[in-house]
C-alpha cells in the first residue's frame, strides 16, 4: 500500500527492508480502506 512506498524505494536500493517486525510479516491496507472501516465503526454501521 502507499504506507510502504518509501520501504520499496529502499528495498530496490539496498535489497532488503528493515523494520521492527524483524523477520515477521506485515499486513497492511490502504488509507481508503482504513478510512471506510473507521467511518463504519464511528457511525455504528460496522
Amino acid at each position: 500500500t502507499e504506507n510502504h512506498t518509501d520501504d520499496i524505494k529502499r528495498a530496490k536500493k539496498w535489497g532488503f527492508i528493515e523494520s521492527a517486525a524483524g523477520d515477521g510479516k506485515v499486513a497492511s491496507a490502504s488509507r481508503k480502506d482504513y478510512a471506510e472501516a473507521a467511518a463504519k465503526v464511528l457511525t455504528g454501521e460496522g
